[in-house]
């Protein structure tokens, strides 16, 4: 619906006030993960989680990329009817 926000017709339905949630980080948490609707469709939270954590346990140069191509092929191989975007950011200390 991102693309009516400017649409006069669709004024009365869309809105451009996003919705926004203040979450304090603890130490515990790992990535953020931002994707579209075509992800989320499809996937759950739990299995989004287990994702990133088996790309953020692996020796690959960057981890959040590839957990966030494989939660777009992941959505791809169980039929999303949607657009697809993953974005993971690895917010973990990696000095400890």
């Amino acid at each position: 619906m991102s693309r009516a926000i400017g649409d006069r017709q669709l004024k009365q339905w869309v809105t451009s006030e996003p919705d926004v949630k203040i979450v304090t980080r603890s130490d515990d948490d790992a990535f953020v993960v931002i994707a579209s609707d075509g992800l989320w469709d499809v996937m759950s939270n739990d299995a989004v989680a287990r994702v990133c954590l088996d790309h953020g346990n692996t020796s690959e140069a960057n981890q959040a990329e590839a957990a966030a191509r494989r939660l777009t092929e992941e959505a791809y191989r169980l039929l999303s009817q949607d657009n697809i975007c993953s974005l993971v950011i690895d917010v973990r200390d990696l000095e400890e």
